[in-house]
């Protein structure tokens, strides 16, 4: 197991969180061990760690650069027809979890309402990640 993922997962036990969110782009090539010239901007990609799995969630121009370096990654890929909320909506319904901490100095307000607007705010905690 990737020992990165064992400081988020204290982090979830300690917050009583089901699952982090990352939408930093420094924070999800440090915590998923991605070389950093896979992924240029903020926006290009996601990762979502769960207690037992970890989403890596990108659009269709990184996906294949990324299934190279995944290993345990679940490569979820946002299109027009399957946008970031509605993939978010999906893993959280399937795995039912309740409280998803989020990078509240990263994530931008538009993308926490599109996100909102499918899963309900009090299901999210900003989170102060080490």
């Amino acid at each position: 197991m990737n020992p990165r993922f064992a400081e988020l997962r204290t982090l979830l036990n300690q917050d009583s969180l089901d699952a982090i969110f990352l939408s930093s782009l420094p924070n999800i090539i440090y915590f998923a061990e991605f070389a950093g010239s896979i992924l240029q901007e903020r926006g290009d990609a996601f990762l979502l760690l769960t207690r037992n799995k970890q989403y890596i969630f990108t659009y269709n121009m990184y996906a294949n650069a990324l299934k190279k370096h995944l290993g345990n990654f679940n490569l979820m890929q946002i299109t027009q027809k399957t946008p970031l909320p509605l993939l978010l909506k999906t893993i959280v319904d399937d795995e039912k979890l309740g409280e998803i901490g989020y990078e509240a100095n990263d994530l931008r307000v538009g993308e926490f309402h599109r996100i909102t607007h499918l899963i309900p705010e009090k299901n999210f905690s900003p989170t102060k990640i080490p």
